[in-house]
C-alpha cells in the first residue's frame, strides 16, 4: 500500500501540473506534481513529519527512512535527492550521495532502501 498525504492530494488535484509518476511492481502509480515531493515511510499515529508519498505497507518498507528522498522538476530537468536516509537512495543501481541532487530520466529504476519503482515522465512534461 502506498499512501498520498492530503497535502500531496491537494497539489495533484490543484493547479500544479503533474510532471511525472512512480510506477511500482504491483501496478501502483503515484503522480508527482508541484515544486517538491518527498518520499518516505510514516507509521500511522507516530507523530512528527510525514512525507508526501508514504511507502509504509510496501514490501521491504522497513528499509525506508521517514523522510527518505525528495523529487523536484523545473522545466525539462527532474532531480532526485537523498535526504540523508539510513539505507540510501539509488538511481539505476548507483547510490546517491546524501543531500546532492541528481538528474533522473524517463525509465530510470529508483530504489528507496529496498523499495523499487520506475520513474516515468508525464506526457505533458515530455
Amino acid at each position: 500500500m502506498v499512501e498520498v498525504t492530503p497535502a500531496t492530494q491537494g497539489v495533484i488535484l490543484g493547479a500544479a501540473v503533474t510532471w511525472g509518476y512512480l510506477l511500482f511492481i504491483d501496478g501502483t502509480r503515484i503522480e508527482l506534481a508541484g515544486e517538491r515531493v518527498t518520499v518516505g515511510r510514516y507509521l500511522p499515529n507516530s507523530g512528527g513529519l510525514s512525507p508526501d508519498i508514504n511507502l509504509h505497507g510496501k514490501p521491504e518498507s522497513h528499509t525506508v527512512s521517514r523522510m527518505h528522498a525528495a523529487f523536484a522538476c523545473t522545466g525539462s530537468t527532474c532531480l532526485l535527492t537523498d535526504l540523508n536516509s539510513t539505507n540510501a537512495t539509488f538511481i539505476n543501481g548507483q547510490r546517491l550521495e546524501p543531500d546532492r541532487a541528481r538528474p533522473i530520466n524517463e525509465g530510470d529504476a529508483l530504489q528507496f532502501g529496498k523499495v523499487t519503482c520506475t520513474f516515468k515522465l508525464s506526457p505533458a512534461a515530455k
